[in-house]
């Protein structure tokens, strides 16, 4: 993910950030290059929205979660058996920022958040003005307002829905953000931004800290925050039973805020399936992708006893355009030893790099055979090692990195193989269903999103 300048928060609030409670936020304008509003009034107004991002999700990711599925339990993905539901609607969605035909999370998830596309690393903030997110435009109407990860909820996707930042990377700025516009439910990584001097300044917040705490937390009344780890939260592969389920920390958030009289709109983000992607680590992805579908399937279901929630199920991206791309008996054998693998490489190649630099070939190839059931030839540890003692593998600049040469070497076992370790410019899937998803057309830009869901709440448009 790109970095980027970091202002002082100093600077940020001298140009603004902050006016929330002046009424200086501006509302968004979208810069369309496709349909950017919805062309005709929802059938039936929407009293909740739930928001189902599957971060970095390139549609190789999507085929294999589905594939995995459907041999495991006979019928496929919760996602996909929801194109058969006769009220769904699906859209094949362009993604790019408006400076960069590949766009990073903070502006795709800005044209949801406001409507507008902007800047790669910019959160609803373009030029020194700041455009109203989704959830503060929410909240003024009464809702409730909700925040589900896996990755820091101060990260640039959850942020997207809830803060104004010229840099995704001021975090300390986006906690305070999330805590000061009173979202009700925060759940996710981030304990580094949300810390406990924060947390003392918003005596109405209970904050817990592992799932026990969180299932155990009752009818407390007022907001609740809940950071399970420092960073971003486990890959599913690799989670201890201290950190909750994304499955289960979604419908936590939905129980708690559907007994709110006025709605509720939340964002549940699977965002860990984009860093398997940068990772080249395909045991990640599809092991957090399959757990994000589990959700789907939980939230979609819940959605269907109603008649007053739009559900929207998209990502920002693809990332590293990863596909099965061998043939015959070797797809199927390297499938299953894909479904074998015991923990993600991330996981591994970090326990690698605690010992001695000169015992890490050896203990690469004894970790990848015990915990992703592969036995590595001398040649291949060697080319995957290649890029730590500087040498090239690749003559696209983007791939001379450790992990796109271990991510090249694991795809001679796994079959899986990648382009890059950067996201992609694929055009990906958008699917809703509920009041308002019957005006999602078949082709949309990203910006068309937040007039969905400002349509379907009967929210002010700007």
């Amino acid at each position: 993910m790109p970095e980027h300048a970091m202002p002082s928060r100093r600077d940020v609030l001298a140009a603004g950030v902050g006016l929330l409670a002046a009424g200086g936020l501006a509302r968004a304008q979208s810069t369309p290059t496709g349909p950017s509003t919805p062309t005709a009034a929802p059938k039936g107004k929407a009293k909740n929205v739930i928001f189902m991002v599957a971060d970095g999700m390139s549609m190789g990711t999507f085929t294999l979660a589905d594939t995995a599925i459907t041999r495991r339990t006979g019928r496929g993905s919760a996602w996909a058996r929801l194109w058969d539901d006769p009220r769904a609607r699906r859209s094949m969605m362009a993604t790019r920022s408006l400076d960069s035909l590949v766009t990073d999370s903070a502006a795709a998830g800005s044209t949801w958040g406001c409507g507008r596309r902007i800047n790669n690393g910019e959160i609803n903030w373009h030029d020194g003005e700041e455009f109203e997110p989704i959830l503060v435009s929410a909240h003024n109407a009464g809702k409730a307002t909700g925040l589900v990860t896996t990755t820091r909820v101060t990260h640039a996707t959850p942020a997207s829905f809830i803060a104004n930042v010229p840099d995704r990377n001021m975090e300390d700025e986006i906690a305070r953000q999330i805590l000061d516009r009173r979202v009700d439910v925060v759940l996710g990584g981030g304990a580094k931004y949300v810390t406990p001097e924060l947390l003392a300044e918003h005596p109405d917040i209970r904050a817990v800290r592992t799932a026990e705490e969180l299932f155990t937390s009752g009818k407390h009344e007022g907001r609740l925050v809940g950071v399970f780890s420092k960073g971003h939260m486990s890959y599913e592969l690799d989670r201890e039973a201290i950190e909750p389920h994304i499955k289960d920390m979604a419908m936590f958030a939905i129980d708690r805020l559907s007994q709110h009289p006025g709605g509720f709109v939340m964002q549940i983000e699977g965002g860990r399936v984009d860093h398997g992607g940068h990772a080249n680590d395909f045991p990640a992805s599809l092991h957090d992708m399959m757990a994000f579908d589990l959700t789907v399937g939980a939230v979609t279901q819940w959605a269907s006893r109603r008649d007053d929630t739009l559900v929207i199920i998209t990502t920002d991206h693809g990332n590293g355009n990863p596909d099965l791309t061998v043939y015959g008996e070797r797809s199927l054998k390297g499938f299953e030893t894909l479904l074998g693998a015991g923990h993600t490489l991330t996981w591994i190649t970090e326990r690698v790099q605690q010992g001695e630099r000169d015992a890490w070939p050896t203990r690469l190839h004894d970790m990848i055979a015990e915990h992703a059931g592969v036995e590595l030839s001398e040649d291949e540890v060697d080319w995957a090692m290649r890029p730590l003692r500087g040498d090239r593998v690749n003559g696209f600049d983007e791939a001379n990195l450790f992990v796109c040469a271990l991510g090249a070497v694991m795809a001679n076992h796994f079959g899986v193989a990648y382009i890059s370790h950067n996201h992609t410019s694929e055009h990906v899937e958008a699917t809703a269903c509920g009041p308002g998803a019957e005006t999602l057309p078949t082709r949309i830009d990203n910006t068309f999103l937040h007039g969905l869901m400002t349509q379907a709440l009967g929210l002010p448009v700007g």
